[in-house]
């Protein structure tokens, strides 16, 4: 299969199983709202999170880092050995200080010491999530995606079964369906670990690979969790001037939001490790048109699909929430969609970066864009209230896509299209306007939005019959 195929290939594959991944946090909230209560949902949610973010810690890291380190395929089994040892280890540290905190985390972020066990058994998920990033890791790094991917869907999936499970079938409780869930996770770790350890073999650790991973890796960490600041940081605000309640509407249509960002995933799992390779053979000029190629099909889907929530945004959030919700709500939705295309335009050139070998850029990049988050927050928030609080995500966002883009250029010129994403824009813009003076039901303009839009697309030359063909070829031989 030729590059093209196999990027292609490996994008449409990887949306599909990204795209299941989205239903976690929906199946997620009946099982628990109806099956335990409002309480325990909560608990469950505060304490798997605070999981994921110290496995994020532990990980040093290392699993984007394997992508770029092992590049030339030579040393392949020291360095996923020194991987697993380093990481392994400061996980076991980390899981130890979670557990012997578990009372006070239970006390200062649920007010209450009820549920010391739930996060005793989110000290026990911590090793095992980093092994299963390290392992998942190697295929990245070998260019599976496809297998990539697929692992995660699988890993959500078991998840899912073992709380649905434990919730449903055995009447458990919140923290039966925790142990569940680490139980879920030692299982599909050990299904990708041990092909990893046959495939590579144990070699001994190694100081100065320990040393060259994390040199590189550590700055991918911060930039993970300056992510999370990111979304976090807002919603710290709002609470601390406007209450829960507007933490609560603004939280519903981020999360509405945020699927935006399924689009441009794929995008950049699949870059990044052929990246990576054409970086170090030298091909500059594929990876360019790549990457217009790239950020052209995400702005193809995402420019679209938020004047979709101009359109419909109310009802979306209808389905979820009360209608006092939708009603305040709609124009967040519009705009933090706006702020997620923007943040994936970023992401894509952090990326690049990463793919060069240069992870530091990046890094003081986002914490640039933390700090201006930070402030913004503090002086809109007071003002405009949620709406400031959206109006500085996309700030932040937009700052960071322009920075990242503009520094790169140091390193190689990838300037998108402006042209064709001018008509696609056009071509959204019409589509918006046309169904907007159609009196339809939210769900015929659901249904007939997408043909409009891709016959003004047409039109405007922002989408080319041959494209189609390929697309067309690509899915079926897929």
């Amino acid at each position: 299969m030729s590059l093209s195929k196999k990027v292609s290939s490996d994008i449409i594959i990887s949306t599909l199983f990204t795209a299941s991944l989205k239903l976690r946090g929906l199946l997620f909230i009946p099982l628990f709202t109806l099956g335990l209560g409002v309480a325990d949902y909560g608990a469950f949610v505060q304490a798997f999170g605070i999981a994921i973010i110290a496995a994020n810690v532990a990980a040093l890291g290392l699993d984007t880092g394997l992508v770029q380190l092992d590049a030339d395929g030579t040393r392949t089994s020291q360095l996923v050995s020194t991987m697993f040892v380093v990481s392994g280890l400061a996980a076991l540290i980390i899981a130890g200080f979670t557990a012997g905190g578990a009372e006070l985390l239970s006390i200062y972020t649920l007010s209450t010491t009820e549920y010391t066990l739930v996060f005793v058994a989110a000290a026990a998920y911590i090793p095992f999530e980093v092994i299963f990033r390290i392992s998942r890791g190697y295929y990245h790094a070998q260019r599976r995606v496809r297998l990539y991917s697929g692992i995660q869907a699988v890993d959500v999936w078991l998840l899912v079964a073992a709380v649905a499970i434990t919730i449903l079938a055995l009447d458990g409780t919140v923290i039966e369906a925790f142990v569940a869930v680490v139980l879920a996770k030692i299982v599909i770790t050990a299904a990708i670990t041990l092909p990893v350890v046959r495939e590579v073999g144990i070699s001994a650790p190694s100081v100065d690979i320990a040393r060259e991973s994390l040199a590189f890796s550590l700055p991918t960490m911060g930039g993970d969790l300056s992510k999370h600041a990111l979304d976090k940081v807002d919603r710290v605000l709002i609470g601390f001037f406007l209450g829960a309640s507007a933490v609560g509407v603004y939280s519903v249509a981020y999360s509405i939001a945020y699927i935006i960002l399924l689009f441009v995933t794929p995008v950049n799992m699949s870059f990044y490790t052929e990246f990576t390779a054409l970086w170090n053979e030298g091909d500059r000029r594929t990876i360019v048109e790549y990457t217009k190629t790239g950020i052209r099909y995400f702005s193809t889907i995402a420019l679209p699909a938020i004047i979709g929530f101009a359109l419909i945004g109310d009802a979306v959030i209808g389905l979820i929430s009360t209608a006092e919700v939708a009603d305040a709500g709609h124009l967040l939705l519009v705009l933090i969609a706006l702020a997620m295309f923007l943040r994936g335009c970023a992401e894509v050139y952090q990326r690049l970066f990463y793919a060069t070998g240069d992870s530091r850029t990046p890094l003081l990049a986002q914490l640039a864009m933390v700090a201006l988050n930070a402030v913004l927050n503090v002086l809109l928030i007071p003002v405009l209230g949620v709406a400031g609080a959206a109006l500085t995500t996309i700030a932040s966002f937009g700052v960071g896509a322009v920075l990242l883009g503009w520094l790169f250029q140091d390193t190689l010129r990838v300037v998108p299209n402006w042209g064709r994403l001018s008509r696609i824009l056009v071509a959204s813009g019409l589509m918006g306007i046309t169904m907007a003076f159609v009196p339809l039901h939210w769900i015929l303009i659901l249904a007939l939005a997408p043909p409009v839009y891709a016959v003004y697309l047409f039109a405007t030359g922002g989408l080319r019959r041959r494209e189609v063909s390929s697309l067309i070829k690509i899915v079926t031989a897929s």
